[in-house]
């Protein structure tokens, strides 16, 4: 296997075709009929728009086809009433009730390497999600009893003689949230954040064993080809692991195939299916650093750092209309900072910060801020 002629590559992957985002068969929706629009057999085209100054560097992808990488994903999702300075230890209930969406962190492990396949030219990067988790940020873990909710994947909650007694008398059991009465407006609040938690800590636990694969090309992972094959398909399995590869995405850099200098820019788009609707995603990359001794002696970089920008939105002609609600949770802007290892393209190192389009109105007052890290443990 060899990663040093880009071209090689993307001629190779204009004349193949990819297995598309989804399990064949797992959902049936009219939105497939837009899948047309994704452009699922072509690498994204990369531009140079800067070439930057100083010592032209090269970046390229070195053989890693013996090398695997274990990483930690990260995503916590955290109203602006709460990144604006609020604090929980002074009314929890109070601040909870505000919210849109309580504050939680999503966890993933997963490991993966890039093997050979019987076309040379076209390696594949093969991911298995080895455990997911999902908690509360900014909460302490005191004595708030097990929420009645249901689980849209499990079987629904039975009622028990307590449940009925609480539900006469309008109180609950609970000591850790200093709110008994259920009349109250804020009463609840920290229940129901805790019960969401648990909700998603359950689906997410159950993304364990889904395999992940893209097809390398010499600019790298390509964003469009990844294909998901669960344990236990479901639609809300797929979502959650759709929910990680869409920060893999964001963590996987293209890079040119010519020699840039320090603060070199770059551009690239591309469109693919997320939660069966085609979003297009425009980064722009910028060469921040390299290593010592690509500046002053080999030319070519061993290790480099990327500050980057994004902007997801909904592809725009499609057949279907997209709800308000789906919109609101695919459209994005972002931002971060992403280090390279060249000797291995699936050795990441990258945090994020992603927040909904400032021209939402849907948004007004009160704003989700996500902040993603990707970390490679070994």
């Amino acid at each position: 296997m060899n990663f040093m002629n880009p071209s090689i590559f993307l001629a190779a992957a204009v004349g193949r075709r990819t297995i598309g985002l989804l399990v064949a068969g797992l959902f049936a929706s009219p939105v497939f009929a837009q899948a047309a629009k994704v452009e699922r057999h072509l690498v994204p085209t990369v531009n140079v728009t800067d070439l930057g100054t100083g010592r032209p560097i090269l970046l390229r992808w070195r053989d890693s086809s013996d090398g695997a990488s274990t990483l930690q994903v990260t995503t916590r999702t955290v109203p602006t009433l709460l990144e604006n300075g609020l604090d929980l230890k002074e009314d929890a209930e109070a601040v909870l009730a505000k919210t849109p969406r309580p504050p939680l962190e999503r966890f993933w492990t997963i490991q993966g390497r890039i093997r050979a396949t019987e076309d040379s030219s076209m390696p594949q990067a093969q991911w298995r999600v080895l455990d997911g988790a999902a908690r509360l940020f900014m909460l302490e873990p005191t004595g708030i009893p097990e929420a009645k909710v249901e689980d849209p994947d499990g079987d629904p909650p039975r009622k028990s003689a307590t449940d009925k007694a609480e539900k006469n008398t309008g109180r609950t059991t609970g000591t850790g949230s200093g709110v008994q009465s259920t009349s109250a407006p804020n009463a609840g609040a920290i229940e129901r954040a805790r019960a969401f938690a648990r909700v998603q800590d359950n689906a997410i636990s159950r993304t364990a064993g889904a395999a992940i694969s893209q097809t390398f090309s010499g600019y790298g992972l390509i964003p469009t080809s990844i294909q998901i094959r669960l344990e236990t398909a479901s639609p809300r399995n797929m979502y959650e692991v759709e929910r990680l590869t869409s920060i893999l995405r964001l963590a996987e850099p293209l890079i040119p195939n010519q020699p840039i200098g320090i603060g070199a820019s770059w551009t690239s788009r591309w469109t693919n299916l997320e939660q069966r609707t085609p979003v297009e995603t425009v980064m722009t990359w910028t060469l921040a650093s390299v290593d010592e001794a690509a500046l002053e002696a080999t030319g070519i970089a061993e290790t480099a750092v990327l500050t980057l920008r994004y902007t997801r939105r909904i592809a725009e002609g499609l057949d279907e209309p997209v709800a308000p609600r789906i919109a609101e949770l695919l459209e994005s802007n972002g931002s971060g900072e992403v280090r390279l290892v060249l000797q291995n393209p699936m050795h990441l190192d990258a945090q994020l910060v992603q927040m909904p389009p400032p021209s939402d109105p849907a948004r007004r007052g009160a704003t989700d801020v996500t902040r993603m890290r990707v970390i490679t443990r070994e």
